[in-house]
């Protein structure tokens, strides 16, 4: 028991050190007009949640149309399936 517990804790540690990392990264990558840009679109509570729902639907899709062709490529789906 104390050695899952002792795992769920590591594996914890690891994502949110993780996602420390990326924040940190990605802070330096974006520059100071895409920040303005977003700030500007998410001021408005409507139009921030329109803006969430387009690039929520944009990465989905993206990330299926990857799976989908990952699939493909591996021979465990056809071409003619959708």
């Amino acid at each position: 028991m104390n050695s899952i517990l002792a795992n769920i804790i590591a594996g914890l540690g690891l994502f949110f050190n993780g996602l420390r990392m990326v924040d940190a990264n990605l802070r330096q990558v974006t520059g100071r007009k895409l920040r303005t840009i977003i700030r500007r679109l998410t001021r408005n509570p409507w139009v921030a949640g329109v803006v969430g729902l387009v690039t929520g639907a944009l990465v989905q899709s993206s990330g299926e149309e990857a799976l989908h062709n990952a699939w493909r490529t591996s021979g465990l789906r056809s071409a003619g399936t959708t």
